[in-house]
Formats: C-alpha cells, structure tokens, sequence
C-alpha cells in the first residue's frame, strides 16, 4: 500500500516554527526572529522583503551580483531569509498484514535550511533537502514503511 499526503503551512501561522519566530511589533509591521548560526536577527517583514525565488527545494543558486550591481558587496547572510511554503511527505508501507506490533517504530527527522552568501562575489546558495527515515519491520513478517519530507521555500533579500 502506497499513501501520499501534503502538509501545508499555513501563510498566516503565528508563532514558532521552524527556529523561527513571527511576531507584530509595537506599530504593527509583521516581524520575524531567526537565527543566523550563533547570531540572533530580526527583522521587519513587508515591503523592505524582496521575494528572489518560490517554491524551491533542495539547493538554490542564485547570482546577486546580476540583480543588485550596485549594492550586492555590503549583503551579508543575514539579509537573506528562508520561508519554508510546505512540506510534502510520501509514507511507503510494505508487507502484509500482520497483528505483531512488536517492533514498531519511530524515529525524527529536522529539515533545516542553510544559507551561504559571498559578498566579494554575489553568490547565494540555500540548500534545505530532503529527509528520509524508515519505521522498523515486524519480526519475520517483512513489515515496515519509508516516510520522506521533501520541504518547498522561498527565498527573500531584506533590507
């Protein structure tokens, strides 16, 4: 039996999610918090937040320098920000019936979006894979399943 089903989050989520934390400041502009290795970085999201590339998964390359000639060099990581759009995930289950639920399992997988960017070069790669687990197989039966998440983002400049 094959199952496949789609998570989506929702855009107007509040709250933690991912390592990342959506807020409303004092005169109501919607903010974000996140981290940037050891770094903490908020920031104001709306008009100063440039939407580079949608619905990406796995590593994205983009090329600054060609969008933003003049300014690209005074970019760091932090002006960049990952916005995770869903997550789908396929459940694979295989083997036969079986009443033994002995050795079921389960295991967790973190998707984590990572940032690189070249200032000297323009150069911006975002990388957030895939992740794949199996769940544990009923004792001589054959039994078991694959669950993979294959997460979709966005990328966006803010200034």
């Amino acid at each position: 039996m094959n199952v496949q089903n789609t998570i989506v989050v929702n855009s107007n989520f509040s709250g933690q999610f991912g390592g990342m934390t959506f807020w409303v400041n004092g005169t109501g502009d919607p903010c974000v918090t996140y981290k940037v290795g050891a770094d903490t970085v908020s920031k104001k999201l709306g008009s100063d937040a440039i939407l580079l590339a949608s619905s990406k998964t796995g590593t994205t390359a983009i090329n600054i320098a060609s969008l933003y000639p003049n300014n690209y060099a005074a970019f760091t990581s932090k002006n960049f920000l990952v916005v995770m759009k869903n997550i789908n995930y396929s459940l694979n289950i295989w083997g036969h019936g079986s009443s033994n639920h002995e050795n079921q399992g389960s295991s967790t997988k973190t998707i984590t979006p990572s940032i690189s960017y070249t200032s000297e070069t323009g150069a911006l790669s975002v990388t957030c894979t895939a992740g794949s687990f199996s769940l544990g197989a009923s004792y001589g039966h054959g039994n078991g399943g694959t669950v993979t998440c294959t997460p979709y983002y966005d990328v966006y400049l803010v200034m």
